[in-house]
């Protein structure tokens, strides 16, 4: 059974507890939410900074472009032989671009590295010149491509250049894209994370995973994979608007593993760095944040806990436990009690109570101490009309008083009648002793009676049980010789079909014979060549032929077997017909014996009844005479117990008529019954 301050403790464990892990539950759940938002915030920034990165390379590639087609415009000269020392030098001057070329409205071209087109090249048919004819004075850029020669992914940067106001020409540089794929690899935003970058369109143009880079076709031709369509579709929602406008979306990638992937759009190019990070490096720092609370958490309960243990103990626990104590002592009788503590409140309350009930019942102790050394004339006083142990206490001595009165009165008329009780008892006792001796003496004779009565039963059921026991000897034999005329039965069942076996081998001898006769013929037809063949025929016909005789031999004696078994057959039968037949006779006999000794039971029975009777008698008048001498001898005792009953009241005070306590009369004194004295009734009978 839990104590009320084990209870308190619980409850109030209970609410901080509940109340602490609300707060701590709430706290964690908007702080864990307030550092996602910020950690996918530095992502998202972090991925805006390496996007402007690549922006400032392709703006760095659009100046040098914008330079080559300003000192071109500047030219009076911009012939082939003119133009080709120049493109040499601006792609010395470039440790990135790997050729620097010039196209020309008559569809020529002149190359830094002097190569010469195959013949029906043009250079206004070409992607690059197209696209810079599509923005005269602005830059561009092409989209990604193989280039032929070096078999590398490249970039062209492309604007056209004029000569006397009208455009005279488009300079383009082939920058190679090995730089701008380290700088997509080297991105990293957290631990485990990396990036990647596609077209506007969302063609795949550097991944980390090489299965989605670009790659060339049968026609040579450059063949971007669709972020959309790689995986079966799996990264279709990175193109959605939200995420390239900027918000972090929460996706399972292909390997299984939960990432949030950030994207942020070139400005310049239009083309979208994503930056993927897995989702358990994103809330490390929250859940670090949860085991920091937790601890926390369990320092502040632990700290609750001892706060609340301890104030319990002080206000509570320990005076609760010091009542508890008096209470315990006080049941169990004990007085003098002290509770000295320091107690407020309620408690001290309860120990007040507790002291003036203390107080009462050391009181209630004297009146009963002096009641119980026969001082019958104390005063006790109760507390109230409530107070029902101090009514009972008066009830109880009044009670006394008038009992210890009529006791000493009824003493002495007990002792006058005890003396003619003793005589009376004294010849009722000699009469049935001299009745007692007469029943014992016929008691004898019909012990000795039912003693061979006893004898002749048990001869009989002896006889009986031997009578069983024959008979069963006689059905086990009969039972066994059933079954060794089963057994019988089965071995010449087995007989039959042994001998049909036997017919089984006779006929393969007889087929066998046939076959080596059949072979001997065949050894002849021979001649020479058939002569060992005839050698093995013969053995194998006289093999035959013995097995023939054995087969018929076996079944000759299986058949003197079975005419055997047929005769045991018989003769157990008539056995077991005469088994029979001494069974049924044991039985008659076994009936007779069992009706003897039921008779020769049920007069032994009768002639225990009648033993048994006789005895009862014997018993009565035995009890008879022995409670007559009782009787004497409880009357002498009773005349002195009432002499001793006198003087044990005589000790006892009693109160008078007036409410004062007196002395009751002595032994020597006489009283108003007949003018006996208490002293003289117990003379009698010594």
């Amino acid at each position: 059974m839990k104590s009320v301050s084990s209870r308190l403790l619980i409850i109030m464990l209970a609410i901080t507890i509940v109340g602490m892990g609300l707060i701590a539950v709430i706290g964690n759940v908007l702080a864990s939410t307030a550092l996602i938002e910020q950690s996918l915030g530095r992502i998202s920034e972090a991925t805006a900074f390496n996007s402007e990165s690549i922006n400032s390379w392709l703006v760095k590639q659009i100046g040098y472009v914008d330079a080559i087609a300003a000192d071109f415009s500047s030219r009076d000269d911009v012939s082939p032989e003119e133009l080709v020392p120049v493109l040499s030098e601006y792609t010395e001057a470039d440790e990135i671009c790997f050729s620097v070329y010039a196209g020309f409205p008559d569809d020529s071209a002149v190359f830094n590295d002097e190569w010469v087109p195959d013949e029906g090249w043009k250079a206004t048919q070409r992607d690059w010149y197209k696209a810079a004819i599509a923005t005269p004075g602005k830059a561009n850029l092409t989209d990604l491509y193989v280039d032929a020669q070096t078999g590398s992914f490249c970039l062209t940067f492309v604007k056209t250049f004029t000569h006397k106001g009208a455009v005279s020409g488009v300079v383009a540089i082939d920058v190679l894209t090995d730089e701008l794929g380290k700088m997509v690899n080297s991105i990293e935003v957290g631990d485990n994370s990396y990036a990647f970058m596609t077209a506007s369109d969302g063609s795949i143009m550097a991944h980390p995973n090489k299965n989605y880079e670009p790659v060339m076709d049968y026609d040579e031709e450059t063949v971007f994979q669709n972020i959309a369509g790689i995986e079966g579709g799996h990264y279709a929602a990175l193109r959605n608007s939200d995420i390239l406008g900027g918000e972090s979306a929460k996706l399972k990638s292909a390997d299984g593993v939960m990432r949030y992937y950030t994207a942020h759009i070139i400005p310049l190019s239009g083309w979208v760095l994503y930056t993927a990070i897995p989702v358990s490096v994103v809330n490390a720092p929250m859940y670090h944040q949860i085991w920091v609370a937790a601890i926390v958490f369990v320092i502040v309960l632990v700290a609750a806990v001892i706060l609340i243990y301890y104030s319990l103990r002080r206000l509570i626990m320990k005076p609760v436990k010091d009542v508890t104590e008096a209470a315990n002592l006080l049941a169990s009788g004990e007085t003098g009690i002290h509770l000295d503590g320091n107690y407020v409140g309620e408690i001290a309350l309860l120990a007040d109570s507790f002291k003036g009930m203390e107080a009462f019942n050391r009181q209630q102790a004297e009146w009963l101490e002096s009641i119980a050394t026969g001082d019958l004339a104390i005063e006790v006083n109760p507390r109230g009309k409530s107070d029902r142990i101090g009514h009972a206490i008066v009830s109880m001595l009044n009670e006394l008083n008038s009992m210890f009165a009529n006791i000493h009165t009824t003493t002495q008329h007990v002792a006058e009648g005890s003396k003619q009780i003793a005589g009376g008892a004294q010849s009722l006792a000699q009469g049935s002793t001299e009745q007692a001796a007469s029943i014992e003496q016929l008691s004898n004779s019909i012990e000795q009676i039912a003693e061979k009565t006893r004898l002749n039963a048990s001869k009989a059921e002896r006889a009986a049980k031997l009578a069983d026991t024959i008979k069963e000897s006689a059905e086990k034999g009969s039972l066994q010789m059933d079954e060794m005329i089963k057994a019988v039965r089965e071995i010449n069942a087995a007989s039959q079909s042994i001998s049909k076996v036997i017919k089984v081998i006779d006929d393969i001898a007889f087929q066998t014979n046939i076959l080596a006769l059949n072979a001997a013929v065949e050894a002849a037809r021979a001649g020479q060549h058939g002569k060992g063949f005839a050698v093995v025929a013969e053995e194998v016909r006289n093999l035959a032929a013995k097995s023939a005789e054995a087969a018929r031999e076996t079944g000759q004696m299986i058949q003197d077997s079975m005419s055997k078994a047929e005769l045991g057959n018989r003769i157990a039968g008539d056995t077991a017909e005469s088994l029979a037949e001494i069974a049924s006779g044991i039985n008659e006999s076994n009936q007779l014996v069992a009706e003897i000794a039921v008779a020769s039971e049920e007069q032994s029975y009768g002639t225990e009844q009648i033993n048994t009777g006789i005895n009862q008698v014997a018993q009565v008048v035995q009890q008879n005479s022995a409670t007559a001498q009782e009787s004497a001898a409880a009357s002498e005792e009773m005349s002195s117990q009432a002499d001793s009953l006198q003087k044990l009241i005589l000790q006892f005070r009693l109160k008078d008529g007036d409410g004062r306590g007196k002395r009751l009369p002595s032994a020597g004194h006489t009283a108003d019954n007949g003018g006996f004295s208490a002293a003289g009734t117990g003379d009698y009978g010594k």
